[in-house]
């Protein structure tokens, strides 16, 4: 017969040689309808960029029949279990359907996979659930300006993606900044120096930035070198006191020729 005529009427027509005086004989009996089976089996997982939380399972199957097949999607975290989703597909042979999960929260820095098994197979899909970095706290832990400007930052992250920090120093009229990227794990602390001259009396600041910005904002420590000393004002100096010089006496004015003869 070949096949299996599943879910068909089948006729048997029996005779004889010599012929049987009633003729050949027949009959007709139905077959019932043959398992589904499936024959592919395909599954892909998406979880969009943060913040979003909602996990998709696209599944993809073909079957030999149109019977019932049950279908089964267990959702995990670092192979803990999320949740399960189910379906029942008939009426086909080839079928697409989707599966969500709202997550509690997103699992940054996991591993999201799900399972589906339908008809005796199973396939899995696993992606990394990546997260935007993400900075807690940067913080100024020690400054100072001895021989120039010094720093020791310190800096929290909620993940271990790249951020970038920036120090900024200022003294005086002059200046400079620093850059450097972090990545790997979610503390750091970076000693930073800038050379200057600082005279006494100087201003200085040191300001510790990142990006993408810190909860708290930058950072900053400031101070100034010691005052510059007080020149000491000279002490003031009496002026001589000026003397009466000795008059001279002066001589008798000479008489004139009519002066003598007057009378006295």
């Amino acid at each position: 017969m070949g096949e299996r005529p599943c879910g068909k009427r089948v006729s048997l027509a029996v005779t004889t040689s010599p012929a049987a005086p009633g003729g050949p004989a027949t009959a007709t009996v139905s077959v019932p309808p043959c398992p589904t089976r499936v024959t592919a089996l395909n599954v892909a997982l998406n979880l969009p960029a943060a913040p979003a939380r909602t996990a998709t399972a696209r599944v993809r199957v073909t079957a030999s029949g149109t019977g019932v097949i049950p279908v089964r999607a267990r959702f995990a975290v670092n192979g803990e279990s999320m949740g399960t989703r189910t379906a029942r597909l008939s009426g086909r042979t080839s079928y697409a359907e989707s599966f969500a999960l709202a997550l509690r929260s997103r699992p940054c820095g996991s591993t999201l996979s799900v399972q589906v098994s339908a008809g005796g197979r199973t396939d899995t899909a696993r992606v990394a659930v990546p997260c935007p970095p993400q900075v807690r706290r940067v913080a100024i832990v020690a400054a100072g300006a001895d021989g120039g400007l010094r720093a020791q930052v310190r800096v929290t992250t909620a993940n271990t993606r790249p951020v970038r920090l920036t120090v900024r120093f200022a003294a005086g009229e002059g200046g400079g900044a620093q850059t450097v990227t972090l990545s790997g794990a979610t503390s750091y602390s970076r000693s930073f120096s800038h050379p200057a001259k600082l005279p006494c009396g100087t201003r200085w600041s040191i300001t510790a930035v990142t990006a993408p910005a810190a909860a708290g904002g930058a950072a900053t420590r400031s101070g100034s070198t010691p005052p510059c000393p007080r020149e000491e004002e000279p002490e003031p100096q009496s002026s001589p006191v000026p003397q009466d010089s000795p008059s001279k006496e002066q001589p008798p004015a000479e008489r004139t020729p009519s002066e003598e003869a007057r009378p006295r």
